[in-house]
């Protein structure tokens, strides 16, 4: 077959499917928040042209500012501030355009954001901020300008979580570090009487991360701080069968012996799950076999 005739029988099937509406060809425009998405400024600025409103809310992807903010499409964030976007425009899902800067790392958006009056302790109604967005995924670029530009390093959401306490939670030892120095308090607690160090050391076990639970000892996370369970550290470890990490417990000095309200020890939560070899280091360790709890069961029941 020749190249003519191949191309005029494709040609004619086209023809075929489009009339026959098989095919469709779409004219729809671009949305705002496609342009935006993709920094199509050409795009942008037609759609504003034709009266597109620029603090416009859409449930699944927040205001056109948000868009740009996600993708760090600087240049249709300057566009849409200088065409009237409102930076401090709330969405019930994403929090402020600075947020979801901060969330993804939008470090040049993010600039320019507060460059334009973006309040950097803005809160979502569960009083999540543009800085625990950061701390979230590690963003140490964007938490950095969001501290030299007044953010506020001890706020707390509804939970009673911090910047810190998320860093943790999420193994993000960079900014885990930042906020250290910046004066955060190590031993502080969550509603629930969570402290970063336990929430660091959930992720290091289930996960096989590390870091921050050690960054959090040395500079005086206490090992024997409670949950409002009277929970321990070194009792998650055990219940884990976390041998590694029960050890260096021990070794910096947690409490073998100290009981949850409802009596339970770290011995008793190792025998289980049937963690052998964490039960035999416990004892070893001076663990009291003969510990009850309230229910008078002991580690041998």
């Amino acid at each position: 077959m020749s190249k003519s005739l191949g191309l005029k029988i494709v040609c004619g099937l086209v023809f075929v499917l489009l009339i026959s509406g098989c095919v469709t060809i779409s004219t729809r425009p671009i949305s705002p928040w496609g342009a935006a998405w993709g920094n199509n400024v050409k795009a942008l600025r037609k759609v504003i042209k034709q009266g597109a409103d620029v603090n416009k809310e859409h449930n699944q992807w927040g205001t056109v500012l948000m868009a740009a903010a996600e993708t760090n499409s600087l240049e249709a964030a300057k566009l849409l501030i200088e065409k009237g976007a409102d930076v401090n425009k709330k969405h019930n899902n994403f929090g402020t355009a600075l947020m979801v800067a901060a969330k993804y790392n939008s470090l040049e958006v993010a600039k320019l954001l507060i460059e334009k009056g973006a309040d950097v302790n803005a809160k979502m109604e569960n009083g999540w901020t543009a800085l625990m967005a950061a701390a979230e995924i590690n963003s140490l670029g964007v938490a950095k300008l969001l501290i030299e530009k007044g953010a506020d390093v001890k706020a707390k959401d509804k939970d009673g979580w911090t910047a810190l306490i998320v860093a943790a939670n999420w193994n993000s030892l960079e900014v885990a570090k930042l906020l250290i120095e910046k004066g955060v308090d190590v031993n502080i607690k969550s509603n629930n009487g969570w402290t970063a160090l336990m929430l660091a050391h959930d992720r290091d076990v289930i996960y096989s991360l590390g870091g921050i639970a050690k960054l959090l000892i040395e500079k005086g996370a206490n090992i024997n701080a409670k949950n409002n369970n009277d929970g321990t550290v070194l009792m998650a470890a055990a219940g884990y069968n976390s041998l590694g990490l029960v050890k260096w417990l021990i070794e910096k000095g947690a409490d073998i012996n100290a009981k949850q309200k409802d009596g339970e020890t770290a011995l008793m939560l190792a025998a289980a799950e049937n963690s052998l070899e964490v039960a035999k280091l416990l004892i070893e360790k001076g663990a009291d076999i003969n510990a009850k709890q309230k229910d008078g069961e002991t580690a041998l029941m």
